[in-house]
């Protein structure tokens, strides 16, 4: 049985093979100074930091948009992370740029003809 240290360096391993840079993007609390200690299935899955490489895959946790395709599990892949002017680790990024295949919502086309959605943090 998997415990979740082998899950994590599961996770590590594989965003190290797409040979692109890993940002650590850290959590960021507001319920207060008991919400950092809080066991991520109480908190709605919210870990203290997350791992996130341009190639990597994403799966969505909850409903964001239904009509248009962003339901829970719905798996994309990353192509950008997007902040602020002037800004970069450890800063919060504006916006996590994904490729959805079954989203049928407006989206930034790029030169390829991918469509991409960014999703912002909550």
């Amino acid at each position: 049985m998997l415990c979740r240290a082998d899950v994590d360096e599961f996770n590590l391993n594989k965003l190290r093979s797409l040979n692109n840079p890993i940002a650590r993007i850290n959590a960021i609390y507001t319920g207060g100074s008991e919400a950092c200690k809080a066991d991520p299935d109480v908190a709605k899955g919210l870990e203290p930091y997350l791992l996130l490489s341009r190639g990597s895959k994403v799966m969505l946790r909850t409903n964001l948009w239904t009509e248009v395709g962003l339901v829970n599990g719905s798996v994309g892949i990353i192509h950008e992370i997007v902040f602020e002017q002037n800004q970069g680790l450890p800063s919060l990024p504006i916006a996590i740029l994904v490729e959805f295949d079954k989203y049928t919502g407006p989206a930034i086309v790029i030169e390829t003809g991918r469509k991409l959605v960014p999703i912002a943090p909550v």
